[in-house]
């Protein structure tokens, strides 16, 4: 739906509410029938260049079909969003994504061995950060989206330490991962492409589940 038409609708579902709480019978019915009437008015040319008014015909409504409509309004603009919010955990929870994650699991997270938690948080984010050890700031992603690609790929919107929103595409393979890109939205740069990081062109490392860390 258009967004003009969805604003009309709504602001017509609305003003119905607002004359029923204070009417009813035949005046409520007479007031909508009005209201759409009115609002909905086309103006067309016939053949001969003359302008011409197209009536829309409204049946009377009664409270229970109001009532119907604001349920749907309803479902259709709120019901997406809290549908979208539970697909990320379980999407990423589908393709294996949480637990922790390394070069090296029996190492301590270093330059050399990147260490990777992903988990959801106490407030029910996707999260997860990385850590090259404790001479380094981990950095921190919230998951705002993950979308899956067939069997081995997954795409994910993070925002990076509360700030800069990234996409990143992961590929799994058994128990491993390794990113294959990592864009800047804002810049729509690419920090790693096509499996390699852009700034030194190495191959991005494969990253094995671990079943424990030091």
């Amino acid at each position: 739906m258009p967004p003009q038409q969805s604003e009309r609708l709504l602001d017509l579902v609305y003003e119905a509410l607002d004359f029923g709480a204070h009417g009813s019978g035949s005046d409520y019915r007479l007031h909508l029938a009005t209201k759409v009437e009115r609002r909905n008015r086309a103006t067309m040319l016939e053949a001969g260049g003359r302008p011409t008014k197209i009536d829309l015909v409204v049946n009377p409504v009664n409270s229970v079909s109001v009532k119907f409509l604001v349920t749907i309004v309803l479902v259709g603009v709120v019901g997406p969003k809290l549908a979208a919010a539970a697909t990320v955990s379980e999407t990423l929870d589908s393709f294996g994504f949480f637990g922790t994650w390394a070069i090296s699991c029996h190492e301590p997270a270093s330059p050399s061995n990147n260490l990777r938690s992903a988990f959801i948080s106490a407030s029910g984010d996707a999260m997860f950060n990385e850590s090259l050890g404790p001479d380094s700031q981990a950095n921190v992603y919230m998951i705002l989206k993950a979308i899956r690609s067939g069997d081995g790929d997954i795409t994910l919107r993070t925002k990076l330490n509360g700030e800069t929103e990234q996409e990143l595409t992961m590929r799994m393979d058994g128990d491993r991962i390794r990113t294959l890109s990592n864009r800047d939205l804002p810049s729509r740069k690419y920090v790693v492409r096509n499996g390699r990081v852009v700034s030194n062109r190495r191959v991005t490392p494969w990253l094995t589940h671990c079943t424990s860390v030091p």
